[in-house]
């Protein structure tokens, strides 16, 4: 008698152990997958975040050049006659590169301060805001005046301290200013209290250019350059180009997950392509007595899909935690970094869940529609 129910209840695979070996090795194979796509999006979003991120600064088209020679001597001439060019903004002078001040000293040895020798112009070349007072004004009085970053202010704990006295390096002088915090370091570590002195050793000239004229305006500051310095070659660095090879390494490292987690997809994608065939081979008498009691192709697609989604869902489970982990520890070498939102893993689910549903459709599709005939005569 013919038992259509019977027939759709047997397990026409002859080999179960390989059947469970392939569903772990896949699901392993997903899990791998999903866990690098996340890391993959999370430092992805972490590197954009850091090249979004406002620093309390304007790096762009400011050249950076040290000091040699006759510059040190001659640098009001020389600024001067930059200020000439017409794709000159803006000229100033520091003691330390503003990507990474590090040199520092104790104030009254319970805090350590970094100091930054400036000019008047150096605030406005850079594009900072002073949140309170003023600038200096290349006044003799500047030589006893002194600006703070706001860290600095919180950290020395002073309330109201324009007009305040302070005291630094032996100058007994007057807080003029506030200047918003602005990273002077990279984003791995946090803002640190920083104080600007007014002049003392400038060893950088910042040249802000206007957009569009850096190529014409970089030779013209080198033949003015070269007129006061003959002998030294002529150096500079852009600060966009610099701030870019800090995290150079940073860059590298997400790149590099974005290849290993296109890899772990497509060897995810071969090894569920394998299975869904020898599924599909060992369903086809099945799949063809579904279809002469009317399945449709849609419901055996959707039948033959149900246990390759229950591996993504397994994979899932045990690999977010994993991703979670991995990813939290990374962003830690970041002071200032994103967020891990639910979204992040959403995606990284829908992502592995599109290409497994494409590859068990191209081949469910096939199968279904065989002729039911010849299915059940094999």
């Amino acid at each position: 008698m013919y038992k259509p129910a019977e027939l759709l209840g047997r397990s026409v695979s002859k080999s179960g152990g390989g059947v469970w070996l392939r569903r772990f090795l896949v699901t392993l194979q997903f899990g791998a997958s999903i866990i690098l796509i996340t890391i993959s999006i999370v430092m992805s979003l972490q590197m954009s975040f850091i090249q979004q991120k406002n620093l309390g600064y304007n790096h762009d088209n400011v050249m950076e050049i040290p000091l040699r020679g006759n510059m040190t001597g001659s640098r009001d001439v020389i600024r001067n006659d930059l200020k000439q060019l017409s794709g000159v903004v803006d000229v100033s002078f520091a003691s330390q590169t503003i990507l990474h001040a590090g040199t520092a000293a104790g104030w009254k040895d319970s805090l350590l301060l970094v100091y930054v020798d400036a000019d008047k112009a150096f605030i406005p070349t850079m594009g900072m805001e002073l949140t309170e007072g003023n600038n200096f004004s290349d006044s003799p009085a500047d030589s006893a005046h002194f600006i703070l970053n706001e860290t600095a202010v919180k950290a020395i704990g002073m309330t109201d301290p324009i007009g305040k006295p302070f005291e630094f390096l032996e100058t007994q002088g007057t807080v003029i200013g506030v200047v918003k915090d602005f990273h002077f370091k990279d984003l791995h570590v946090e803002i640190e209290p920083l104080i600007f002195q007014y002049q003392g050793d400038p060893k950088l000239m910042y040249i802000r250019l206007v957009e569009g004229t850096v190529q014409q305006t970089v030779a013209e500051i080198e033949k003015i350059i070269n007129n006061y310095n003959p002998e030294t070659t002529f150096n500079y660095s852009f600060l966009d180009d610099s701030f870019k090879r800090i995290y150079r390494s940073d860059i590298r490292t997400g790149k590099l997950f974005n290849i290993f987690a296109i890899i772990a997809v497509l060897v995810s994608c071969l090894g569920l392509f394998g299975l869904v065939t020898f599924a599909v081979e060992t369903k086809t008498k099945e799949i063809g007595i579904r279809k002469v009691l009317g399945a449709s192709v849609a419901g055996i697609i959707k039948m033959l899909s149900q246990e390759f989604l229950v591996l993504v869902g397994i994979a899932m489970l045990t690999a977010f935690p994993i991703a979670y982990y991995f990813s939290y520890n990374m962003l830690q070498d970041f002071a200032y970094r994103i967020s891990i939102g639910w979204w992040i893993f959403a995606v990284a689910g829908i992502i592995t869940i599109a290409f497994t549903v494409i590859a068990i459709g191209w081949q469910a599709t096939k199968a279904a529609t065989k002729n039911p005939v010849n299915a059940i005569s094999m």
